[in-house]
């Protein structure tokens, strides 16, 4: 393999899926399209582990994957994108805070689908924050630009979990899947 080539595996085997119709736009690459609008088919139970190196370039290809997932996982177009930012974001944290901008470090993206949940693990060994208080969102009367990305994160996942240690850090990502609700310009409608 390549270097700086994503390494992708999908387990288990989707053979027996219909590939799914793409469409691309400008935030998450492609998204998924449902074949019928009216029917979305979920697929749980699938797990996707994704190393790249912490070049910036290359989010667009972590949205395209996070988006897919959460597209087969069942999430409305809409929700779907939050989540692919909410993803994005946490990436562009690691390359900026543990990484500090170096495209030579190494990100794994695992991915893993249940019947009502999607959940995200980032795992990386560049600089552990030294103050787990650095990663709290800092106050939103405070204006100015940057520091917003915990507040994003933490609006659009529900929940969010930090592990350091072992020359690792690890970021855990979850968002539950609720039937019969949807997303509206960031709004929850039920």
């Amino acid at each position: 393999m390549r270097r700086g080539a994503p390494d992708v595996s999908l387990q288990p085997p989707v053979s027996s899926l219909r590939p799914p119709l793409l469409r691309w736009n400008a935030l998450a690459g492609a998204s998924l399209i449902g074949y019928n609008s009216r029917v979305r088919r979920r697929v749980c139970g699938l797990k996707l582990e994704l190393s790249f190196p912490s070049d910036p370039r290359l989010l667009r290809v972590v949205r395209s994957v996070v988006g897919q997932m959460a597209g087969l996982c069942g999430f409305e177009e809409d929700e779907a994108r939050f989540i692919v930012v909410a993803v994005d974001e946490a990436c562009a944290n690691i390359i900026r805070h543990a990484y500090g901008g170096r495209t030579d470090g190494d990100i794994r993206l695992a991915c893993s689908t249940e019947d009502d949940r999607i959940e995200f693990t980032l795992t990386d060994r560049g600089r552990a924050p030294q103050h787990v208080a650095r990663l709290q969102p800092r106050s939103l009367e405070e204006v100015r630009p940057g520091g917003l990305g915990m507040h994003l994160i933490r609006s659009v996942m529900d929940e969010v979990r930090f592990r350091f240690g072992e020359g690792e850090n690890q970021l855990q990502l979850t968002k539950l899947l609720h039937p019969g609700r949807r997303v509206q310009s960031g709004a929850i409608i039920e």
